[in-house]
């Protein structure tokens, strides 16, 4: 792999390792936009052939880009489930204080 596709390649396993970061900090409209970033960033590095002999680095590289990106929907589910939780005592108090406010008044 030349150089500069080999920098381009270390650039998108970069973004992937920095979106799970993201993840992990709750920073899903950074994280959005990087993923943007990176589907640019792989489309342009895949508009060309992997050579045979990149093609086991490329694997690699894809396998790991997979489970991070496993690892990020793991901890978009989690927290999406945080909020629902979250979403539903809320709305329990709104009505708890709805049904006090009729009852005292």
């Amino acid at each position: 792999m030349n150089k500069e596709r080999e920098q381009h390649w270390v650039s998108i396993l970069k973004i992937s390792a920095k979106m799970r970061q993201l993840a992990q900090e709750l920073q899903w409209e950074n994280l959005a936009i990087l993923e943007n970033k990176r589907q640019n960033l792989i489309k342009t590095f895949f508009s060309s052939p992997v050579a045979v002999e990149d093609a086991e680095v490329i694997r690699e590289g894809i396998h790991r880009i997979l489970d991070m990106d496993q690892q990020i929907i793991f901890m978009g589910k989690r927290h999406r489930g945080e909020i629902g939780g979250k979403l539903v005592d809320f709305q329990n108090h709104k009505k708890a204080v709805s049904a006090y406010k009729t009852h005292s008044g």
